[in-house]
């Protein structure tokens, strides 16, 4: 081989000194030191002739100390229990190598893991003449592996943890979807029980309408005739009953005619007639019906309409009703003073229909309780189902608008109606 040819003369006879002759060439001394690996050159008697800086520092002993030093004096093996057996490979052919790991024993007791690698040198006529033996130390090497090592520990233990909850969070997952079916299918077992209830509610309230109202009518109608003397003339305590019975039948049929109208509002079949008319002629006639009943009370009811000739467009029969319910409730709730109606305009953008009293007005505490289907806020002597402010605020929704409210405890109410949207579609 080339490199047998110039690192040492190996015919039969030549000396350890001249083999030291050849090595200690300026430019192969200086590339041996310069490598970064341990390099030991032994004779063909396996004497050491040669230790670069880095073996020097691996192995534990200077060159001066190797020479006289047998290879395996000098490397030796933590495996083999003592001095290394001789590393240079027993083959007949040129060139061959041996690759092995190790740890190594140094002389100052380290122990060090590395990668070694013989080499035999021919000379020309393919006789050994002696050995290389490089050394590596792979300390850094293994640590980095065994911290990959580690790394693929860790990571393997983190991707069965992973693993393992997200089979447990499936299982879950699986388990809610189940239970959510359950519910589901419950749910709607429920909700064909509540829907035949609500159909059987409709269904009676819609038969005992007609049972209910007709003889309430007959009543109010033969209790007027009897007011009006028609079949002759009455005493003092006969008008007055006749009164209190004309009252209660118009009271009781009021009552009939809130629950069968919410009943058509939750189950959604009120029908929204829009048509156009002039507000103020509107407000002037529902003024006039209720005035009666203010008058009864001694309260005065005052209409303010800017506008008379204000045009809107809007379901009359449903705007009547709300308007109607707000100012029963303004009147019995008022002891003194006076019931103001007053219209708002802000062009076809928005109406306002406010009514105004002076009655007692409304704890703070109580203003969310207002709109609770049967719930009364005032003195316990308060009649009425607490249907009326819940079903006007339901049938102002139903045509597009909403009910506010301010209030005074002891000093007034104001309830307003703003509808949206007024003008002509």
């Amino acid at each position: 081989m080339t490199a047998s040819k110039e690192l040492v003369d190996l015919e039969k006879g030549t000396d350890a000194s001249k083999i030291r002759h050849r090595l200690g060439e300026s430019w192969f001394l200086t590339i041996l030191r310069s490598i970064g690996d341990g390099v030991i050159a032994a004779d063909a008697g396996n004497r050491v002739i040669f230790m670069n800086p880095v073996a020097e520092h691996l192995t534990g002993c200077k060159v001066a100390d190797a020479s006289t030093k047998k290879l395996e004096e000098v490397f030796a093996l933590k495996d083999s229990g003592g001095p290394a057996e001789d590393p240079r490979p027993a083959l007949p052919e040129e060139g061959a190598k041996v690759v092995n790991r190790g740890v190594m024993v140094s002389r100052d007791g380290r122990e060090i893991p590395i990668d070694f690698n013989a080499e035999t040198i021919f000379n020309d006529q393919g006789q050994a003449a002696g050995s290389i033996l490089v050394i590596r130390d792979v300390t850094e090497r293994e640590k980095a592996e065994e911290e990959v090592r580690k790394a693929y520990a860790s990571l393997e233990t983190r991707v069965e943890q992973r693993t393992a909850a997200l089979r447990s969070a499936n299982i879950q997952l699986i388990d809610e979807i189940k239970h959510r079916h359950l519910a589901e299918d419950k749910l709607q077992e429920i909700n064909q029980q509540l829907k035949k209830a609500c159909d059987a509610k409709d269904n009676f309230l819609a038969r005992m309408s007609h049972e209910l109202r007709t003889p309430l009518n007959a009543i109010i109608g033969f209790t007027g005739t009897l007011l009006m003397r028609l079949p002759g003339p009455l005493t003092r305590d006969q008008e007055r009953q006749l009164n209190n019975i004309s009252v209660s039948a118009k009271h009781l049929l009021s009552l009939i005619n809130d629950l069968l109208d919410l009943s058509k509002i939750e189950s959604g079949e009120i029908e929204i007639k829009r048509e156009l008319f002039s507000c103020g002629e509107f407000v002037k006639k529902i003024a006039s019906t209720m005035a009666l009943m203010a008058e009864n009370k001694g309260l005065a009811l005052k209409i303010s309409v800017p506008n008379p000739d204000l045009p809107i467009c809007t379901d009359r029969r449903i705007l009547s009703q709300i308007l109607i319910n707000l100012i029963d409730n303004a009147i019995k709730n008022t002891e003194n003073g006076e019931i103001n109606i007053i219209v708002k305009s802000n062009g076809d953008e928005a109406l306002e229909l406010s009514v105004v009293d002076t009655g007692i007005g409304i704890k703070p505490g109580d203003l969310d309780k207002l709109f609770q289907a049967f719930t009364r806020v005032g003195p316990p002597r308060s009649d009425g189902a607490g249907l009326g402010l819940y079903l006007s605020n339901m049938l102002a929704e139903s045509i597009g608008g909403q009910i506010a409210v301010s209030s005074e405890l002891g000093k007034g109410s104001e309830f307003t109606l703003i509808l949206k949207g007024i003008s002509e579609q």
